[in-house]
């Protein structure tokens, strides 16, 4: 049948069996690897590389983490404040 294991509960022992119920346990899904960046650190290395459309794209990725939704406001002030133009951010976003 099932497992037999015993726990304590108010200082009685009770026998506890563990039942199959016939459901396979749940999958996980596969989840695509990623990683944590601070903020400061993309925006250098997207000067360094010279690459404005880098930042846009990392800019967009916070600000869906921290409005919790996929529809958000941006910003052109915040993005001038990282070096991006509003050219760019335009381009960016249209494609």
């Amino acid at each position: 049948m099932g497992e037999v294991h015993y726990v304590m509960r108010r200082g009685r022992r009770i026998e506890v069996e563990t039942v199959d119920a016939g459901i396979p346990p749940e999958k996980r899904r596969a989840t695509e690897p990623f990683v944590k960046v601070p903020l400061g650190w993309a925006a250098a290395a997207a000067k360094a590389i010279q690459s404005p459309d880098t930042l846009v794209l990392v800019e967009l990725l916070y600000a869906s983490w921290r409005a919790r939704s996929l529809t958000f406001p941006l910003s052109n002030s915040r993005l001038k404040q990282l070096g991006v133009s509003r050219k760019i951010n335009r381009e960016c976003c249209a494609t």
